[in-house]
């Protein structure tokens, strides 16, 4: 239900008859609340707020522009934003110059933002490496993947693995169910992701 620029509704309830008959009604706009305790007419008695860190990975999921945003939902993102301090780690060095690993160092600081709330950071780095993991292997073609090991290889991170029998322009997804060696090299990532990431956190800092 979500469409471009409106991002979709924040909250949804189904009203339901004795009869059978039910009705939607949604709610797109007013800051949503977990129901903890509601009375016999469906009203919300007790509830609990939101996490924003929740709320930011709605937005990502669905973005709504300037125009649609409520200014609740500003004030929240806004409550603490991170900014990141552009420091590498000796070991971490070779990829400072990649561009292929600044966009995933990129992705590493939104997994990080999107993680943090009110009471600052709440994520491990094996938890930031696992999401943006994910990610990639979601995103990417496998020429991009055997890139990004291969320049992890050139700077001693990993050892890369010749011998990938997938074509480049293959989605990487699809490739690592019939790719042992594009597979071997994909798990190997996760030691300079998780390395990254731990960087990354200690780049980050609360502008609060």
């Amino acid at each position: 239900m979500s469409d471009a620029g409106h991002g979709a509704w924040f909250t949804g309830r189904l009203q339901l008859e004795s009869s059978g008959a039910y009705r939607f009604d949604f709610d797109w706009d007013a800051e949503p609340h977990w129901p903890v305790q509601v009375d016999l007419d469906g009203n919300i008695v007790q509830s609990e707020r939101v996490e924003t860190t929740q709320l930011r990975e709605d937005l990502k999921k669905y973005p709504r522009d300037a125009m649609t945003t409520p200014e609740w939902l500003v004030q929240r993102l806004a409550a603490n934003p991170l900014r990141f301090v552009d420091a590498w780690q000796p070991a971490l060095a070779p990829l400072a110059s990649s561009e292929n690993w600044t966009i995933v160092r990129d992705m590493i600081r939104d997994a990080i933002q999107a993680s943090s709330d009110d009471e600052g950071v709440a994520v491990e780095a094996d938890q930031v490496a696992e999401v943006v993991s994910s990610e990639l292997i979601g995103s990417t073609r496998v020429g991009q993947v055997l890139r990004l090991c291969r320049e992890a290889s050139e700077g001693g991170l990993i050892e890369f693995r010749a011998g990938s029998t997938a074509e480049t322009a293959e989605p990487t997804s699809a490739a690592l169910d019939h790719d042992e060696v594009l597979r071997g090299n994909v798990e190997a990532l996760t030691r300079p992701l998780v390395a990254l990431a731990s960087q990354e956190l200690l780049n980050a800092q609360s502008t609060s």
